[in-house]
């Protein structure tokens, strides 16, 4: 294809490879082109009054609308499948994990205290689609070359090939771009906001009228108590592309507490100078098997990213209880069962894991620390200062690591002590260790009053960063389960924890040996006083 004076450069974007844990920002997150545009043909495409030549392999479109896409989410999982459902990739791979970043900011992004929403408004003036079979025929020199030298099968022998193809072209690539512009309006809640998910998006999508086409809000909406808990406890973030650069900046500083008039009128000359300034507002994305030209092979990178996908988001369960001889019950891929039994029936699970490689590999350290029933109390305050030795002697307490504790059998009346709850703080724990060491009352009732905690962080991180649950009550048995997805961020080969959709207080007890048949954990019988001395009985059950 040769060079021509109206060349539409957007179209350069597509069939460039896409890196899905970047941000849902085409020119932050594209790896190189796949296609080579000199060995294309031509098109002719009027856009806006003028003629543009595009490579072959682009099928343009004019495409004038304006769409809103919005949505309201708990858990950062969730907010990052909607990305993904928008820009088209169908799986669950933890994508767009540096988008949560780039839309709330690190602050809110690394904590589990926050909701997620989003309410974003997209106008289409074009868009240019890739014709596959065309596209096949302006592969680049570099990416054929790759493509010959991958197997015809995908294997655990030869995953690796796979893995560094991946890594040097993406998974994804670039089969869609929409020209235009995108007003995106995103908002990070706090929890302690007791705001339902509805009435967040509901509040959200009030703001964003209340600043670009209602001027305001009225005194009988601020007065209720659910605009107060949603004003005082949200960040809100506002990124403009397309349209004229001196309203964009405007726009990305206007205060959404004080929506006018004047928010209007500066959206609606923003909107005007759309025509005279467009960008690629939006963009889809394919699996960049679609253009591997052998169909063996095609199908077999299919596979292996398929077999891959633990590596892109480890997934680990957590199920505990305050019952007293069981045994939490860990899974990262399989198990995580300390090699020496507990000794006790109360205590905790202890794991520390290696940032770069969240899987049972990665185990550094993965032991039980317990206490005679009959002394918890007198015997808690060591085996908090044993826990805490084991860290320090171990370097585990920088951010190189993943902090998983999870106790059982335990007693509200036994919090952590002031030897470990400055490290259980900076490891992520947040208000609910908080609450529970504030509100404790130590050696009282303490088989009576039953707590239940668990925190999986990163030390140093910072209060709040982590992923806990805490239950307690009287007598309160009911097993909690906790999920917990891992992600990369881009360029970084270390991982994050974020909290899952399954976690919550089980009423079934057999629900982890559901999703892991065959799972074992460990058991300890209740301690028996045999002439003064204790003795506990240790078994692996099959659960």
């Amino acid at each position: 294809m040769g060079v021509a004076n109206n060349y539409l450069s957007q179209a350069n974007y597509v069939g460039q490879g896409f890196d899905i844990l970047g941000s849902f920002n085409i020119s932050e997150s594209v790896i190189l082109p796949l296609l080579d545009p000199m060995k294309a043909g031509t098109i002719e495409f009027n856009f806006l009054g003028t003629d543009y030549t595009l490579p072959s392999y682009i099928i343009p479109a004019e495409n004038t609308d304006g769409i809103y896409w919005e949505d309201t989410a708990e858990t950062r999982e969730d907010i990052q499948n909607s990305f993904s459902v928008k820009a088209g990739v169908k799986a669950r791979y933890g994508a767009f994990s540096a988008q949560v970043e780039a839309a709330y900011g690190s602050e809110f992004a690394q904590s589990s205290q926050f909701f997620y929403s989003y309410r974003n408004f997209f106008s289409h003036m074009a868009q240019l689609s890739i014709n596959i079979d065309e596209a096949k025929k302006a592969l680049s020199d570099r990416f054929l070359q790759a493509c010959d030298e991958l197997p015809t099968n995908a294997d655990p022998e030869n995953l690796q090939a796979f893995s560094d193809f991946f890594n040097e072209f993406g998974v994804y690539f670039v089969s869609k771009v929409s020209l235009g512009a995108s007003f995106q309006y995103y908002v990070a809640l706090s929890k302690v906001s007791t705001l339902k998910k509805e009435e967040i998006s509901a509040s959200v999508k009030l703001e964003f009228n209340a600043l670009t086409f209602g001027g305001g809000i009225s005194s009988e909406v601020k007065n209720t108590k659910e605009w107060k808990s949603y004003s005082s406890n949200r960040h809100v973030n506002i990124t403009v592309t397309g349209g004229d650069p001196a309203y964009i900046a405007r726009l990305g500083s206007m205060d959404p507490s004080d929506p006018s008039s004047a928010t209007v009128a500066l959206y609606d000359l923003w909107a005007q100078s759309i025509d005279s300034n467009p960008a690629i507002a939006d963009f889809s994305l394919n699996g960049i098997w679609d253009l591997i030209p052998d169909e063996n092979k095609s199908n077999a990178a299919l596979q292996a990213f398929e077999s891959m996908q633990l590596s892109f988001r480890p997934r680990l369960f957590i199920e505990t209880s305050a019952e007293r001889g069981t045994c939490p019950t860990v899974i990262l891929q399989s198990p995580l069962n300390p090699e020496k039994p507990p000794k006790y029936p109360l205590g905790y699970q202890l794991i520390v894991l290696d940032r770069t490689k969240v899987s049972p590999e990665g185990v550094l350290l993965n032991r039980y620390y317990g206490v005679p029933e009959d002394s918890l109390y007198e015997r808690c305050e060591a085996m908090y200062d044993q826990m805490m030795n084991d860290i320090k002697s171990g370097n585990f307490n920088t951010n190189k690591y993943v902090l998983i504790l999870v106790s059982y059998g335990w007693s509200s009346n036994a919090p952590p002590n002031s030897t470990i709850y400055p490290f259980l703080l900076s490891a992520g724990g947040g208000s609910k260790l908080i609450n529970w060491v504030e509100y404790a009352d130590p050696g009282s009732y303490m088989e009576a009053h039953t707590g239940t905690y668990i925190l999986v962080g990163i030390p140093q991180m910072g209060n709040g960063t982590g992923v806990e649950n805490y239950s307690s009550g009287w007598y309160n048995y009911v097993p909690v389960l906790q999920e917990v997805y891992f992600y990369k961020m881009r360029g970084s080969k270390l991982y994050l924890p974020s909290i899952g959709p399954s976690s919550k207080t089980s009423t079934s007890v057999a629900s982890l040996s559901e999703v892991f048949p065959g799972a074992a954990r460990h058991e300890v019988s209740r301690t028996y006083l045999v002439k003064g001395k204790s003795r506990a009985f240790v078994k692996n059950i099959e659960k």
